[in-house]
């Protein structure tokens, strides 16, 4: 009788010892699935609760309908990659739990909660567009990205939105049509003894722009060096001729089919321009991009520039029906400096500018006379 009652014993405590190693690692699975929903609901909830907060700043006029919706796409993918990374663990987790319950072996694990419940978003509540789209995210997905993370995942991840450089390099070409005006009367713009389509000007050489604001293209500062060469063609058989101190035009004995005064000139160019580019998002990627140059531009600005060379004027006389050029260089008297206004608009590189030289033309004339001009530019980067 003993014996019997020692082996019924025996064979008690060998099926709870059976039972307890298959319903631990059930328990351990049946509590990780719960933190696991747990968390999922916690960050859905912090995301509606972002959500809601800026369709108030909607209403309340402090963010527009376009930015909204861009703010949102990026708290949505802030928070799927925050859900993301906090479930690779206890996905770990659960493979252990399974290996073991697998091998037979008796595991047991704690699951450190800290790691996982101090890196919650915080809700800021300022309204500026720049600090939203700004730093706010990066800092975010780094404090909470794994410490063994590579760095090329880590840098993918962390990127949300693409940006040029806050310094864009230009190579700027340009041309137009000139007109001298008498005194600065722009009434008689087309009007005058300067042949407009036979007057031309170039310009050619290096820009660089400057985003003011950090995360916005609405403001640019553009600045460079160009080489400026300007012609003008006069009307009327007549060409320009130096007088002692004064510079006039004049009609010669001889037959003028064709007359061209040349100047060049190295100018220093300065603008402050405003580029209503639009922030878009990629279908594909989903990337977000904030470039400059995607869309309508505005600028006005001023230019200084000093004379480089002598000025040329070539003339073409027509003598027995047989054409004959002289090419004559020399001091016409022309202002060393020069220095004026600009104004431009554009989509994209082109762009429709429009130049008024505020320095004289001759420097010691009794009337004033200034270059007016009209033409395209395209800024290429």
């Amino acid at each position: 009788m003993e014996k019997i009652i020692i082996t019924i014993l025996i064979s008690f405590l060998v099926n709870q010892v059976g039972f307890a190693q298959n319903t631990a690692p059930k328990q351990s699975l049946d509590s990780l699935m719960k933190e696991m929903q747990m968390v999922t609901e916690d960050e859905k909830a912090q995301l509606m609760a972002r959500l809601i907060m800026i369709d108030e700043k909607v209403k309340k006029g402090e963010l527009n309908v376009n930015d909204a919706l861009d703010i949102k796409l990026l708290e949505t993918d802030v928070t799927n990659l925050r859900i993301k990374r906090r479930m690779a663990s206890y996905e770990q987790q659960m493979k252990d739990l399974i290996n073991a319950r697998l091998s037979g072996d008796e595991m047991t694990f704690e699951l450190d909660k800290e790691t996982y419940t101090n890196a919650e978003i915080t809700i800021q509540e300022s309204p500026k567009v720049e600090k939203v789209y700004g730093d706010r995210y990066m800092s975010e997905i780094n404090s909470n990205a794994p410490s063994n993370q590579s760095n090329d995942e880590s840098k993918s991840s962390e990127t949300r939105i693409y940006k040029e450089s806050r310094y864009i390099d230009q190579v700027v070409f340009a041309f137009g049509y000139n007109t001298l005006l008498d005194d600065g009367n722009t009434s008689d713009f087309s009007n005058t003894q300067i042949n407009i389509t036979q007057s031309r000007n170039y310009e050619f050489g290096l820009a660089w722009k400057y985003r003011i604001i950090s995360n916005s293209n609405l403001l640019m500062l553009r600045y460079g060096v160009s080489y400026y060469r300007t012609h003008l063609s006069p009307r009327y058989e007549q060409i320009f001729q130096r007088d002692g101190n004064f510079t006039n035009l004049v009609t010669p004995l001889d037959d003028v089919a064709y007359s061209k005064f040349t100047n060049n000139y190295f100018i220093a160019p300065i603008h402050l321009e405003f580029d209503f580019s639009q922030r878009y998002m990629s279908r594909r990627s989903g990337k977000i991009y904030m470039r400059s140059q995607r869309g309508l531009r505005l600028g006005v600005g001023m230019y200084v520039g000093i004379l480089a060379s002598s000025t040329r004027q070539n003339i073409v006389y027509s003598e027995n029906s047989r054409l004959s050029e002289s090419k004559l260089k020399g001091d016409y008297n022309v202002s060393q400096f020069l220095y004026g206004t600009e104004a431009n608009i554009g989509f994209r590189e082109f762009s429709i500018r429009v130049k008024y030289d505020l320095s004289d033309l001759f420097a010691n004339n009794p009337n004033r006379q200034n270059v007016a001009s009209i033409g395209m530019r395209w800024d290429l980067k």
